[in-house]
């Protein structure tokens, strides 16, 4: 599906509405669209028109929401936006990762692709490798193990897909995201696979049908989303400051 209403300046790709919400208050003008299975929101950041889109986690989310926003609204340039976990331990929480390259592994080997546009900003982001992930890391074990193998500092599920689909459209790309969980944390499967959901009314029926299993899930759960939402914010605030008056 389709919709095209104008040309904008920035197209921003995120998964999930945690990682949208600020970046939605942000907007000035803000025209609400939907598909059949994402939502779009147009608007302003100062004098950047943007088109901001609720992906979905993963591969095919990922990939479907970022040709959407190319053929209904033809952005000069594409962000792959949201929150990551972060693998080198000097990472902190609502770090800003801006990487100078991402990668994904697959059966026999480690591919690399440099991105498109330097971190040249007033507040120095991190710079180094984000590796796309087909799953969350959650465990310390987990993250070690990526570190070491890959020399990657952070991990997420969409970013080399969103590029993917930039590089194969000709249309300049960057990612930008913020630490949600930090190297020394480990994340239960459960409550990631919680976290994941997309929508919060079958994300709270889920969670009280596990929580008579294990209660516990629901303080993991709600640690989880506090530092998700203080990770967006952080990331919404820098992506205005930076976006609002540009003119690249």
């Amino acid at each position: 599906m389709s919709i095209l209403l104008e040309h904008v300046d920035h197209a921003i790709v995120v998964a999930l509405p945690l990682e949208a919400r600020p970046l939605r208050q942000k907007l000035t003008d803000p025209l609400h669209l939907r598909t059949d299975q994402q939502r779009i929101t147009l608007g302003k950041f100062g004098t950047q028109r943007i088109a901001l889109i609720e992906a979905g986690v993963g591969q095919t989310a990922a990939q479907q929401a970022t040709r959407i926003v190319i053929d209904g609204h033809h952005p000069k340039n594409i962000i792959a936006a949201g929150i990551c976990g972060g693998l080198s331990p000097q990472l902190s929480h609502n770090a800003i990762v801006i990487p100078q390259e991402i990668g994904k592994k697959n059966n026999t080997s480690f591919q690399t692709v440099p991105t498109m546009t330097e971190a040249s900003h007033h507040k120095k982001p991190v710079e180094g490798l984000l590796i796309t992930e087909d799953s969350v890391a959650c465990t310390i074990e987990e993250k070690e193990v990526l570190n070491a193998t890959t020399g990657a500092i952070a991990v997420d599920m969409e970013s080399w897909w969103i590029a993917q689909e930039a590089i194969h459209a000709g249309i300049p790309w960057s990612v930008i995201r913020t630490v949600s969980d930090v190297a020394s944390e480990t994340i239960s499967s459960d409550v990631a696979a919680l976290a994941s959901i997309k929508t919060t009314s079958r994300q709270a029926g889920t969670a009280l049908r596990m929580a008579w299993k294990r209660p516990s899930i629901l303080v993991e759960l709600a640690e989880l989303r506090e530092n998700a939402h203080q990770a967006a914010s952080a990331l919404a605030a820098y992506l205005f400051d930076v976006l609002k008056d540009d003119t690249g």
